[in-house]
């Protein structure tokens, strides 16, 4: 028997090429259940994932390419940091999908995604970036009114608490600790 060479499937006017991105025609280097993806379709698969696996609204391919351009460049609404498709210029800086409370849904940076699930309601979108919410005396406060926190690597690197709440904090723990050590 004669060896046979298999047959080429023949491809439709429409079905991209191995190469080529499912959505788009950019080249395709990243895989999701067998389909070839470019970058930003790649995060938009990604963020339609996550969002499905929070229980959010789920947007369509075609919405979220609706949203990208009302995005004035690849500009974070909030912080004005460049965002990019992913982590390959820090994980601060990669473009999010954020479900706002009031139910609308727009791009943020991961920085400030983070900081929006960190503070209560939508006091997110009303308290600037220079400052924060103290967590102890519930004032909102310059973000010099907070000490450094090196142990935690969080999106601001400062306390929970400003500097007056934190010394009052460490006097209150200072007496009991020496308390203890009276009565032992």
């Amino acid at each position: 028997m004669p060896n046979r060479l298999p047959t080429r499937k023949r491809r439709g006017a429409n079905s991209p090429r191995k190469d080529e991105c499912c959505r788009c025609e950019f080249v395709g280097h990243y895989l999701r259940g067998g389909t070839k993806y470019c970058l930003k379709h790649f995060r938009f698969a990604r963020m339609r994932a996550g969002a499905q696996c929070h229980r959010k609204a789920v947007p369509t391919f075609e919405q979220l390419e609706c949203m990208l351009s009302h995005l004035t460049g690849m500009e974070c609404p909030h912080c004005k940091r460049e965002m990019h498709w992913d982590r390959s210029h820090g994980t601060a800086s990669q473009i999010t999908l954020q479900h706002y409370r009031s139910g609308l849904m727009g791009f943020l940076c991961h920085s400030c995604n983070v900081r929006h699930a960190a503070q209560d309601g939508d006091s997110f979108v009303t308290i600037p970036i220079t400052h924060k919410l103290c967590r102890d005396c519930n004032q909102v406060k310059p973000l010099d009114a907070f000490g450094f926190n090196r142990k935690h690597q969080r999106f601001d690197d400062r306390h929970t608490y400003c500097r007056g709440c934190m010394s009052a904090r460490v006097a209150v723990w200072r007496s009991r600790r020496s308390q203890a050590a009276t009565t032992h």
